[in-house]
C-alpha cells in the first residue's frame, strides 16, 4: 500500500493511493489502521472508549470468542426481524400475498438474465449502425480482393516475382516468404471480413424488440433496482416472503420459538464472553500497574471499568457490558477517564505500557511516540528504551527523544535539525552511524562540549542497547 500526500505553497493538497487519486478523509481512515501517534495532543485508540472493548479482547486472546457471541447475536436479531415482518403481515396477509405474487409473476415472465441487458445495448448500437456497418465492411472487402488492384491480389501477384528471383537469387528468399505470409494473412483477413459482411443484416423488427426489451429492463430497475442480479435477488426475497406468509400462523409459531432459543444462546454467550473479560481484566490492570511502574509511574493505578450496557434487553452486538480505561496518577484519587487525568507525557507511557502488554496481538504496524520520556531520566530512562526497543521487534516504532538512554536503544538513530539559511528556515533529518551517533548520543549526554568521558560513555551505552 502505497499512500501520499503533496503539500503546495499554495496551501492545497494532492492525494494518492496506489497512484490513484483518493481523498484526505479516505487518507485518515487508512492511516487510523496503520499508523497510532501517541504524542502530546493525540492518542488515538487510547482515548477512543469504544476501541477499549477491543484491546480488551485483543489482551484476553477473546476475539474469536467474542465473534462467536456477535454471530449469536446477529441471529437472534434477523430472527426477530423475521418474525416481526411476518406478524406485521399478517394483518394485511391476503393484500400483502396479492400484491408479492403480482411481483413474481411480473419477474418471471420477463425472464430476467444476468448480462442480457449489457448484450443487448450492444446489439442495439450494430442493429442502429447496421446499414453503415454493411458498407464499411463491403468497402474493406473491395479493398482486399474486389478491387482491380486488390490488395490479396497485389500480395499474390509480389510473391509469385519474388519466388522467380528467390530461384536465381537465395538472398530473397525471405522477402518471398514473408510476401507468401502476407497473403495468407490478406486472404484470412478476407474471410473474416465476409464473414462479419454475412452476419450483419438490417433488421427493423429485431431493432424493435431489443429496444422493448431493454425498455422492460429499465421498467424493473426502476421498481426493483438496477440490473438483471438485483431484479433477480428481489424475485428470490419475494418468493422467500411469499413462501412464509402462505405458511401463516404455524411459520410464526416456529419463529416465536426460534427466538426464544436464540436468545438464551445469546445471554449464555454474552455471560460466558463477560466471564471471561472480568478475568482478563484483572490480568490486564496488574500487568499494566507492573509495566507503567517499571516505567517510572509507581503510582498510577490502572483500572478496567465495566458496566452493564444501557439497552432495554441488556445485549448488544458487543456484549452485555461496556468497558472504559480509567487511571489514577495520584494516590487517594479516584480512577478516571484517561482524556481528564493524564498529560501528554503520562499518556504515552500509559500507551507504551498497554502496547508493551499487548504487543503479541496488537495488528497497528506503526506505532510514534512523542513526549514518552517526559519527566524521568536515569534507569528509569534505560527500562524505557528497553521497552520501546521490545514493542519493535513486531512493528515499527518512532520516538521523538532528548534522552540518551532511549535514544541509545534504537536500531537507526534520526537527528533532526533546523537551520537558517539565506534568511529562510529550513528543517532536514539526517541518519546517524558508526562516529556520528557516537557524538551525538555524547552531545545529549554532556551538552555544549563534548568530553572523551562522555563518548566513552555513548559508546558503552550503544553497546548496552544493542547487545554487544
Amino acid at each position: 500500500l502505497v499512500a501520499a500526500r503533496t503539500l503546495t505553497r499554495g496551501g492545497r493538497s494532492r492525494v494518492t493511493v496506489n497512484g490513484d487519486p483518493a481523498t484526505v478523509g479516505l487518507l485518515a481512515r487508512l492511516g487510523e489502521g496503520l499508523v497510532e501517534i501517541h504524542g502530546q495532543h493525540e492518542h488515538h485508540s487510547l482515548l477512543r472508549r469504544e476501541r477499549h472493548l477491543a484491546l480488551l479482547d485483543a489482551y484476553g486472546g477473546l476475539e474469536e470468542q467474542a465473534r462467536e457471541y456477535a454471530a449469536a447475536y446477529r441471529a437472534l436479531l434477523q430472527a426477530r426481524d423475521r418474525r416481526r415482518r411476518l406478524a406485521e403481515a399478517g394483518r394485511e396477509r391476503a393484500q400483502r400475498m396479492d400484491y408479492l405474487a403480482y411481483q413474481v409473476r411480473e419477474i418471471q415472465a420477463f425472464e430476467p438474465k444476468a448480462g442480457e441487458a449489457e448484450a443487448l445495448e450492444e446489439e442495439r448500437r450494430v442493429l442502429r449502425e447496421a446499414a453503415r456497418i454493411r458498407e464499411l465492411l463491403h468497402r474493406a472487402h473491395q479493398v482486399l480482393y474486389e478491387d482491380d488492384a486488390a490488395a490479396a491480389a497485389a500480395a499474390a501477384q509480389a510473391e509469385r516475382w519474388l519466388e522467380e528471383v528467390a530461384a536465381v537469387d537465395r538472398r530473397v528468399a525471405d522477402a518471398a516468404r514473408q510476401a507468401q505470409e502476407l497473403r495468407y494473412g490478406l486472404e484470412e483477413l478476407g474471410r473474416t471480413v465476409q464473414a462479419h459482411l454475412s452476419g450483419v443484416e438490417e433488421d427493423p423488427e429485431r431493432l424493435v424488440w431489443v429496444e422493448e426489451r431493454l425498455q422492460g429492463y429499465r421498467d424493473l430497475e426502476r421498481k426493483f433496482g438496477g440490473g438483471a442480479e438485483a431484479i433477480l435477488e428481489h424475485l428470490e426475497r419475494a418468493r422467500e416472503e411469499l413462501r412464509e406468509l402462505e405458511q401463516g400462523e404455524e411459520h410464526l409459531g416456529r419463529l416465536e420459538g426460534e427466538c426464544r432459543a436464540l436468545e438464551e444462546e445469546a445471554r449464555a454467550r454474552a455471560r460466558a464472553l463477560a466471564e471471561a473479560r472480568a478475568a482478563a481484566a484483572a490480568r490486564l490492570e496488574r500487568e499494566m500497574e507492573e509495566e507503567l511502574a517499571a516505567l517510572g509511574m509507581p503510582a498510577v493505578r490502572f483500572r478496567v471499568a465495566r458496566e452493564p450496557v444501557r439497552s432495554a434487553e441488556g445485549l448488544t452486538p458487543a456484549g452485555m457490558e461496556e468497558v472504559a480505561f480509567l487511571v489514577s496518577t495520584n494516590p487517594g484519587e479516584p480512577p478516571r477517564p484517561l482524556e481528564r487525568v493524564a498529560s501528554g507525557g503520562e499518556l504515552s507511557r500509559i500507551m507504551l505500557a498497554l502496547k508493551t502488554v499487548l504487543a503479541a496481538r496488537d495488528r497497528v504496524p506503526v506505532l510514534v511516540f512523542d513526549e514518552v520520556d517526559a519527566g524521568i531520566g536515569g534507569g528509569v530512562a534505560e527500562i524505557l528504551g528497553r521497552r520501546l526497543r521490545a514493542v519493535a521487534r513486531g512493528r515499527q516504532v518512532l520516538c521523538v527523544t532528548h534522552l540518551p538512554q532511549v535514544a541509545s536503544q534504537g536500531h537507526a538513530h534520526l537527528r533532526v535539525e533546523k537551520a537558517v539559511a539565506a534568511g529562510r528556515t529550513r528543517v532536514a533529518v539526517r541518519p546517524l552511524e558508526g562516529e556520528a551517533r557516537v557524538q551525538e548520543i555524547a552531545r545529549m549526554l554532556g551538552g555544549v562540549e563534548i568530553t572523551p568521558t562522555a563518548l566513552e560513555h555513548a559508546e558503552e551505552m550503544l553497546k548496552l542497547g544493542h547487545g554487544v
